[in-house]
Parts: C-alpha cells; structure tokens; sequence
C-alpha cells in the first residue's frame, strides 16, 4: 500500500501522488480519519497501511518514502500527518508511539444545543420550509438532557423530527429520543 498511489497494478488509483505533485505546499497536509479501525495486519508483509504510516511517521525513512505506484523514491519527511480516532486502545501501539496525542472532548450541553438549532436552521432553509417553523423547546430540552447522546444520534433525532414534521404539515419540529446509548465510545484526534 502506499499513501501517495498504490501498486503498480493499480497504477490509475494515484490520486494521493497527483495532489502531491500538483500541489502549491511543501508541507502536505495526509488526513488518516478512524485510525482506529484500520486494524493491524498479521504477518510480515510489508506492504500494508500501517506499515506505510510507520514510514511516514519516521523522519528517516519518510526521507526516503518509496511510492509502490511509481517505484519512486522521494522525501516524504515534510508530509503532516493528521490522524483521527474514537479508542486510542485500538490503535497499534508502534503507530501509537509516533503520534502526539490530543483530546477533542464531547461538546458541552450549550455546544449540543447550538449544534442542535444551527441545524435544524439548515434543513428549514435547504428545504425552504417556512420561517415559523421551529423546535419544540420541550422535547429539545429532553434530547439535550440526555448525557450519553452523541451528536449524530442528536442530528439523526432532528432530521427524524423535521421529517415528521413536513409529512404532517406541523411547523412544530418534535425531537423524539431513540438512540443507542454511546456507551465506550469517545471522540479525539491523536
């Protein structure tokens, strides 16, 4: 595998090189989202996506980073590499050891309620809906008061409520609390 293209079989998969290549930055920004659930591969294959992070995360051999699609050899060292993750326990710890980690916490109960209003604000102006449309403040008020509720159960409970609303002809968007417990999820970037 390969960050910036993939094997030479798969050479017309290079969209990684081209932007890298065709750039304005020296210093690209590579975004590896849920790192932690790219799970570790057995073996000692070479060619896998952690061993590829492994090589850009360590200066001496991101100098010498080695594309599979191009067999070329170029300095990757100036690369920043952005990983996010929900469970840091998840994530080998070799790539562990190469990562600053920080701790993005869940937003606060005001930061859910603007989340919650801004977009409902959206879907009303995507949908062109009327302006007297608005949330049941009681049953925002229930949504919010549950802590365990993540984000996208509190939007899905929004589009759910806006949707009911619109089949019912109501301006009344009602939030009506059906989610999964968040349980041992968490949020952060490492």
């Amino acid at each position: 595998s390969s960050a910036v293209g993939c094997q030479v079989e798969q050479y017309e998969e290079r969209d990684g090189f081209d932007a890298l290549a065709a750039g304005d930055s020296a210093a690209p920004v590579l975004v590896v989202d849920e790192l932690d659930k790219l799970a570790p591969e057995s073996g000692a294959n070479r060619d896998t996506p952690i061993n590829t992070l492994l090589d850009l995360l360590e200066e001496d051999s991101a100098r010498r980073y080695r594309d599979m699609s191009l067999q070329l050899e170029m300095d990757a060292s100036r690369v920043i590499v952005i990983c996010t993750a929900n469970d840091r326990e998840r994530i080998a710890p070799p790539l562990l050891s190469r990562l600053t980690e920080f701790h993005i916490a869940p937003p606060t109960a005001d930061q859910r309620r603007l989340i919650l209003e801004q977009y409902l604000e959206r879907l009303i102006e995507t949908h062109e809906c009327p302006a007297s449309m608005a949330l049941d403040a009681a049953s925002g008020e229930a949504a919010l008061a549950i802590q365990d509720l993540d984000v996208r159960a509190l939007l899905r409970m929004v589009r759910g409520g806006f949707a009911a609303a619109l089949a019912a002809g109501s301006d009344r968007v009602i939030l009506t609390p059906t989610h999964r417990r968040a349980g041992r999820q968490r949020i952060g970037f490492i």
